[in-house]
C-alpha cells in the first residue's frame, strides 16, 4: 500500500505560505500571514480543491525544496499570486519607456506565456530574452524577479535567471 500523498499548504492571495504541510504540522497555522497581514487559505477559491504542498513519502526525508503552485490541480485556474504577479509584470511592461507600444505587447504576451508550461513557452521565452536587452537593468531586474516566481525550472534555466 502507498501511504505517500500531497499535503495541504496554506497560503496568502500574495504567494506566502505558513505551511506546506498542514497536516504534520498543523501548528505552524495561521489565520493571517505573517510576512503581509492578509488572510490565510488552504483551498482553491474556485474550486474548493487542497492546495497541493509537500509531497510526503512515509519514512523518507524530503530535501527538495517546495515552491507554491501557479495554478490549481483540479480546475486549472491560476492562484491569487499567479494573478496579481502577472498583473504586475504587465503593468511594469506598460512603464518601461525603452520599448515601444507593439514590444510593449509582445513583451506582455510572452509574460503570459512563461508563466504555464505549454507550446508557446520556448518561444515566449526566446521574445523575452530579446526583449529584455533593450530596457534597463532596473526593469530588467524587476521583470526577472516575477518572471522567475512564474516560470518552470527549465525556463529560468534557459534565461539565466
Amino acid at each position: 500500500m502507498n501511504d505517500s500523498q500531497y499535503m495541504t499548504a496554506e497560503m496568502c492571495p500574495n504567494g506566502h505560505h505558513t505551511t506546506n504541510a498542514v497536516e504534520i504540522s498543523p501548528e505552524l497555522r495561521s489565520r493571517f500571514c505573517p510576512e503581509c497581514g492578509s488572510a490565510t487559505f488552504s483551498t482553491c477559491g474556485r474550486c474548493g480543491e487542497r492546495i497541493r504542498g509537500h509531497y510526503h513519502v512515509p519514512g523518507f526525508l524530503g530535501l527538495s525544496e517546495w515552491s507554491p503552485p501557479n495554478y490549481c490541480h483540479n480546475c486549472g485556474k491560476p492562484f491569487p499570486w499567479t494573478e496579481m504577479r502577472l498583473a504586475s509584470a504587465k503593468e511594469l511592461a506598460d512603464e518601461i519607456e525603452e520599448l515601444s507600444s507593439h514590444d510593449r505587447e509582445v513583451l506582455k504576451q510572452a509574460l503570459s506565456d512563461l508563466g504555464s508550461n505549454g507550446p508557446r513557452t520556448e518561444l515566449a521565452a526566446t521574445r523575452y530574452a530579446k526583449l529584455r536587452k533593450k530596457v534597463g537593468a532596473t526593469a530588467s531586474s524587476a521583470l526577472d524577479k516575477v518572471v522567475g516566481a512564474l516560470a518552470t525550472a527549465a525556463v529560468k534555466s534557459t534565461l539565466g535567471i
